[in-house]
């Protein structure tokens, strides 16, 4: 039960990641104009891009500690963040140093989730 959380999280930021790149390109026409209306070339691009993202909440959401409820919650707003943050910034066409401060703000915040331990657990 304890790998629920990491297999849900990454399910869902491959499938809901699709979703989002289908949303920007398709609907609000954001993307490269040579390959307009072609999903799955900006969906290639963007889930490699952010893909260390999601390496770096997986293993954070393994090592996390604490009841199967609390790490469920916790997958699903982590997944929330990730892909709030990816479609602002497809959306706004960000440079590379803003996608460092991302790289640099996601891992601290999933060391952070890692480290974690929850206050009701008995420790032995």
């Amino acid at each position: 039960m304890k790998q629920s959380g990491p297999l849900l999280f990454l399910s869902g930021y491959f499938l809901v990641g699709w979703v989002v790149v289908w949303i920007l390109v398709m609907l609000l026409d954001r993307g490269d104009p040579k390959f307009a209306g072609k999903v799955g070339f900006h969906y290639g691009i963007w889930i490699s891009v952010y893909f260390p993202i999601a390496i770096t909440g997986t293993i954070a959401l393994t090592r996390m500690k604490g009841s199967s409820i609390r790490r469920i919650i916790v997958t699903m707003l982590s997944l929330l963040a990730v892909l709030v943050v990816m479609f602002f910034s497809v959306f706004n066409n960000i440079d590379w140093l803003m996608l460092l401060v991302e790289y640099i703000g996601f891992a601290i915040a999933f060391w952070l989730l890692a480290r974690s331990s929850n206050s009701k657990e008995i420790h032995p």
